[in-house]
């Protein structure tokens, strides 16, 4: 009689345990799912029947250990394994009944899908759809849904790198100029010696007009289609795509408002294109660079600063630990809750109607600036 061996069944990879990412506060479990789409991926969080077991906040593939310890400066070991990190999401959980407003969202130069998910889970369980969008080249590995990744083009980084660079100067007059006069001097400056800072933002902008028009063609027996309410949408970036999201709200006629974290608005990007609400939150790193935002007539905007937030401390590095040169001394759970809730109350008032954005607060670490009727 021959002996065989036993079945064995196949193995499961483990699920993601750590979870230093804070709990949403909207009624709503959570879904997630990656795709491609207009050529690019996405990553779509969206309310949920029930979460199921959660989705890891990363692949391997991304490299995003690599990434994160060194924006940081620490070693590997500091930062938890991306992999093993839980988010609050279930990977493809059974959408909940209803449509709903859609805000995109475009992560930093060198960035990637997963950037921000505290700040987009948090949203996303208060009835809003939002779908970060992958800059191919440009971001960190981008993850193909059925395996594999493109990697990061250090060329394209390169050109825009080196404009800041060449357009440093101009940028620190920019945020120490003593008046509005001096002010413009120096964001026409910087802008006219950054040529390819204005290039890329364009080709960004473009793919987020592109990846709204995609959504609007996905066919009707679509999983996500039929919850994806495409007459009220939002766009939103941090850094670069902070900047970006503005002139890409502009281009797309069912945006209604657009949201900004910690990222330069270019004046020759934008050009007189400023049509739609804009709140625009600013760390220490950069203060004052986007006071032209809320100095025009002709706009309606709020420039929402951070006292004691740096750059880095407006991702979710903040919440994997780091140096506090790099993301700040404000505590990770204020700088979370003051992102979450301006987000919130920016897109309820913009994409749903709800009550006015507030003009002023009362803490005393957050200083708001409105400009508007």
């Amino acid at each position: 009689m021959a002996c065989g061996s036993p079945a064995v069944a196949p193995t499961r990879p483990e699920p993601p345990v750590v979870t230093p990412l804070p709990a949403p506060t909207g009624p709503y479990p959570l879904g997630v799912e990656t795709r491609r789409l207009a050529d690019t991926v996405v990553r779509v969080w969206y309310p949920a029947v029930r979460r199921g077991e959660p989705a890891a906040y990363a692949r391997a593939d991304e490299e995003l250990r690599a990434r994160a310890t060194a924006a940081l400066g620490l070693p590997p070991e500091a930062i938890p394994d991306p992999t093993t990190i839980a988010t609050h999401a279930g990977a493809m959980a059974a959408p909940a009944d209803g449509a709903w407003p859609v805000v995109l969202f475009a992560h930093g130069l060198n960035g990637y899908l997963a950037q921000n998910t505290a700040e987009v889970e948090d949203l996303a369980s208060h009835g809003f759809v939002v779908v970060s969008v992958a800059m191919p080249g440009e971001s960190a590995s981008v993850p193909w849904p059925e395996g594999g990744s493109l990697p990061s083009d250090p060329a394209l980084v390169g050109e825009i790198f080196a404009d800041g660079e060449a357009a440093g100067p101009h940028f620190v007059a920019m945020i120490t100029a003593p008046d509005r006069a001096a002010r413009d001097a120096a964001r026409a400056a910087f802008d006219a010696a950054s040529p390819h800072v204005a290039a890329h933002g364009r080709a960004w902008s473009a793919r987020l007009v592109a990846v709204a028009a995609a959504l609007g063609g996905l066919p009707a027996d679509d999983r996500l289609r039929p919850h994806l309410d495409l007459a009220h949408v939002g766009v939103m970036g941090m850094s670069f795509g902070g900047g970006v999201a503005l002139d890409a709200c502009e281009a797309i006629p069912a945006c209604a408002g657009s949201a900004n974290l910690d990222g330069y608005v270019p004046g020759a990007f934008v050009g007189a294109r400023f049509t739609r609400p804009h709140l625009v939150f600013e760390s220490d790193t950069a203060v004052g660079a986007n006071a032209w935002v809320v100095e025009r007539d002709d706009v309606t905007a709020w420039r929402v600063h951070l006292a004691g937030a740096q750059h880095l401390g407006l991702t979710d590095l903040i919440h994997l630990g780091g140096d506090p040169a790099m993301v700040g001394t404000m505590a990770a759970p204020r700088v979370h809750a003051i992102l979450s809730t301006w987000l919130r109350a920016f897109f309820e008032h913009t994409l749903r109607g709800g009550a006015p954005v507030p003009r002023t607060s009362t803490d005393a670490d957050v200083a708001v600036t409105y400009a508007g009727g």
